[in-house]
């Protein structure tokens, strides 16, 4: 049988047709499929910047690779896959940056991004991170790719952490340089700039070393810093612009006075002026040179109060302060010396009348007649009145009694917390009124007895020995003492306590001096209050506030058993309880004289 070509040649037609349709409908997905497995195999080997594009069974291989090495293994890799026929290696090289830097800024509620990221992939980690730290900011990535990424691991660790810790800052900056990070602005809290610092401290991630850390407190207005020296205990609070600056006062303290007890008390914030440090160090100074007292910082004054030991001393810590403050602290000098105690010479006795002095009767010749005589008294001191403090205002000194017998020397301090108080005192301390300084009267002597002695009928208080003249002499110069101690300024308390402020314990010291001068003299300290507030509490608060100076004037070196102290509650007003002025006046602190 012939074989006939020509029927063949029209059967081969239609089945090169079907073949071509089944083509050209399954490119598509077979295209699909094999660029899902060479994407698939790419992202598994790391190679997130590559980009394969598929034509039928070839692959054109695409994208900026960070190493010189990576597009070569990423070609070959795709060669391996199944299905894959030619692979066109079109790769190009980042720019390499010769420093590798990264950085990122918070700025209200933006986050901006900046430097370099190794692979778009890597740009998208850290998208993602920024935007967990912190949701509902606007994140602003304006990073490049380059080439000279540190070791990725590390190096995205310390991206991640530089991150975390910008959550802490209320305005801050964080960049890497490399695989050094250094970390700038201001903590949103103390305890945030605490954290902060611990992190920094210890907590950085393995490889990344911290080249500076800038981070400031946060900032507070006023600026206000305190020390107060109370005998061998000094207390230091308020704010110190940084750590830096508390640990040069703790030294100060410890170098110069290695006995005193430190309460450190003292927190970082920023906000203060420039050259803080050289006025708080000029001020702390002089306080330790002082007995007790206190040094304010606030913004840019210096308050400083206290005791010098004398006058040259005084006037030698002022110039040395003066000269070490530095532009632009002024300075608050409430510094005093103890005023000098001068005793006055006791009074001369009176001549005695002639009758006294006349000879002895000769034996045997009638005595002369002698009538009565009455010898003047010598004079005694009158009762004195002093200011122990300046009265507030609309406030008049108490007058003294005008009784002989013992009238009290008070500081009025308020007994009462209410409103009407408080208006009327600086601050949120209590501060003394004005009353008056008496001696108790002496008692009565006996008819002294000598040889020119004549008995003389008449009352036993009618001749004053030496020694009780002396006693009544000694009586006055101490309460002359007081009375000068007492013009140094007014005793403070803290508002609603028996808390002494270390203003008024400067008064407390005179004095202290001038009881000490006298030691065969006891004093009583009482306490006395306003008619306003709850009568039981301002009980309570004047006879805690009459103990609180008991036991102060006890450490000052006064003998307790010559002190005892009362209180009176509102019971003894010295003005009527219908004004602030007069109610302050009522809120005292008084000091009797007495005689063993």
């Amino acid at each position: 049988m012939k074989c006939n070509c020509q029927r063949w040649f029209w059967g081969v037609i239609p089945l090169v047709i079907l073949c071509w349709l089944a083509v050209q409908v399954e490119r598509g997905r077979i295209e699909q499929d094999l660029a899902e497995r060479a994407g698939t195999a790419l992202t598994k080997k790391g190679y997130t910047w590559a980009v394969a594009a598929v034509e039928g069974r070839d692959i054109v291989l695409s994208g900026r690779a960070p190493d010189e090495e990576e597009p070569g293994k990423a070609s070959e890799m795709l060669r391996g896959t199944w299905g894959v026929r030619l692979v066109d290696n079109r790769v190009d090289l980042l720019e390499r940056a010769e420093n590798y830097v990264w950085a990122a800024s918070r700025r209200g509620q933006r986050i901006r991004l900046t430097g370099y990221a190794p692979s778009l992939g890597t740009r998208q980690v850290i998208i993602g991170v920024a935007r967990a730290n912190f949701p509902g900011f606007e994140i602003v990535d304006r990073t490049r790719l380059a080439r000279g990424v540190p070791p990725m691991d590390t190096w995205l660790a310390g991206v991640s952490f530089a991150l975390r810790q910008l959550t802490s800052l209320r305005r801050g900056d964080v960049r890497l340089d490399g695989l050094s990070m250094t970390v700038t602005g201001e903590a949103e809290d103390l305890s945030e700039y605490r954290a902060v610092k611990t992190a920094l401290a210890g907590g950085l991630p393995k490889q990344i070393r911290l080249a500076n850390n800038l981070v400031a407190p946060p900032s507070v207005s006023p600026h206000i810093w305190m020390a107060r020296l109370e005998g061998d205990q000094i207390t230091l609070s308020g704010y110190a612009p940084d750590e830096t600056s508390a640990s040069q006062v703790l030294s100060l303290v410890r170098g110069t006075a290695p006995g005193v007890g430190i309460d450190n008390r003292m927190q970082p914030a920023s906000g203060a002026p420039q050259g803080w440090g050289g006025a708080a160090l000029a001020g702390l100074k002089v306080l330790l040179s002082l007995k007790n007292g206190s040094a304010e910082l606030k913004d840019a004054t210096l308050t400083i109060s206290g005791l010098a030991a004398d006058e040259a001393g005084l006037q030698a810590l002022r110039t040395a302060l003066r000269a070490e403050l530095p532009e632009p602290f002024r300075l608050a000098d409430h510094l005093k010396s103890p005023a000098p105690l001068i005793l006055p010479p006791p009074p001369a006795a009176p001549p005695l009348p002639a009758e006294l002095l006349a000879p002895p009767p000769v034996p045997g010749e009638p005595a002369p007649a002698v009538a009565d005589i009455a010898l003047p008294p010598l004079p005694l001191p009158p009762p004195l009145a002093v200011e122990l403090s300046a009265p507030q205002s609309g406030a008049e000194p108490a007058p003294a009694a005008p009784s002989a017998s013992a009238v009290p020397a008070a500081a009025a301090v308020p007994a009462s917390d209410s409103a009407a108080s408080r208006s009327a005192t600086p601050g949120s301390r209590h501060a003394a009124a004005a009353a008056p300084i008496a001696t108790q009267s002496l008692p009565a002597p006996s008819r002294a007895a000598g040889p020119n002695a004549v008995p003389v009928p008449g009352p036993a208080a009618d001749i004053v020995s030496p020694v009780d003249v002396t006693a009544a002499a000694r009586a006055s110069a101490c309460q002359d003492g007081m009375r000068t101690a007492a013009g140094s300024g007014p005793i403070f308390f803290r508002a609603g306590s028996a808390e002494l402020d270390a203003t008024g314990v400067a008064l407390l010291d005179g004095i202290a001096a001038s009881a000490k001068s006298c030691p065969e003299l006891r004093i009583e300290i009482a306490g006395h209050a306003s008619a306003e507030g709850a009568g039981e509490r301002n009980q309570r608060l004047s006879m805690e506030r009459a103990r609180s100076v008991l036991a102060y004037l006890i450490k000052a070196g006064v003998a307790e058993e010559r002190l005892n102290a009362v209180a009176y509650g509102a019971t003894r007003p010295v003005a009527p309880n219908d004004s602030s002025a007069n109610m302050a006046r009522n809120r005292r602190i008084e000091f009797v004289v007495h005689q063993q």
